[in-house]
């Protein structure tokens, strides 16, 4: 299997793509202009359980007022309730990693976000302490020895069920890039440089999507990931715009 390519120790690397969500933020209680991917239902490789982990990826959003009026979900897992679950997303200017057990409040908050810029988001956990860092700078950690028990993982969007198919927030008018699950190791322990190339398959991969400029459900790992679109709400769409993470890149038109 392939290994990582972390800033410093190999050449830079251009990130090939993204995929854009043209959704229109909070919208929890209709089906309007809504788009996501998620994943396959019953893998159990998606299920972080109480391992270690690492979750990672770049975000990108395009109105600024989204980032102060709209909970804009980046990645979660498909249930967001009371039954062991997260969602990382931003709200009011910063980043919320949000968590339910017997209830459901923000674990981790802060950070600066802003609009127009690519921005590098991990969340790790190691020996029952989850971290969060934003451009590789931490924002908080907090102690967290959840069982986190979903087995679907949603991009874009959180809260899927058959009977609510659309799903609940949105990131709006954002693209996302090169969004990576390692499990059973926490690969950001402290502040670090973001990588300078394209995410790779490492031997603790279980999911690698979002970098194909021609297709918005290539995964890495043989994994079914589906495009779902509610409304009329551009996306999810295959993009060739991309982090600048060391190469010169540039706003490709979005397919």
């Amino acid at each position: 299997l392939r290994t990582d390519k972390i800033a410093g120790l190999e050449s830079v690397n251009a990130i090939t793509g993204s995929v854009f969500f043209g959704n229109n933020g909070f919208d929890s209680t209709t089906a309007k202009n809504k788009n996501f991917l998620l994943t396959e239902d019953g893998n159990s490789d998606l299920s972080l359980g109480t391992s270690d982990f690492t979750v990672e990826g770049w975000f990108w959003t395009s109105r600024a007022d989204d980032l102060t009026q709209d909970y804009q979900v980046v990645i979660a897992d498909s249930q967001y309730s009371n039954n062991y679950s997260w969602s990382f997303y931003i709200y009011q200017d910063e980043i919320k990693l949000w968590t339910c057990t017997t209830s459901c409040s923000a674990l981790i908050t802060g950070g600066s976000i802003s609009s127009n810029t690519w921005h590098h988001f991990a969340w790790t956990r190691t020996g029952g302490t989850s971290r969060v860092f934003i451009d590789g700078s931490s924002i908080g950690s907090a102690a967290d020895t959840t069982n986190y028990s979903d087995d679907r993982i949603m991009i874009g969007a959180n809260k899927w069920s058959e009977a609510k198919p659309y799903g609940n927030y949105g990131i709006t008018s954002g693209y996302i890039s090169n969004i990576r699950i390692i499990k059973g190791k926490a690969i950001y322990g402290g502040a670090f440089t973001p990588p300078t190339r394209q995410l790779e398959v490492t031997p603790e991969t279980v999911l690698l999507c979002c970098q194909s400029s021609q297709d918005p459900t290539k995964e890495e790992t043989g994994k079914l990931l589906e495009a779902h679109k509610v409304g009329d709400a551009p996306g999810p769409l295959p993009s060739t715009f991309t982090p600048d993470v060391g190469n010169d890149h540039t706003h490709g038109t979005v397919l």
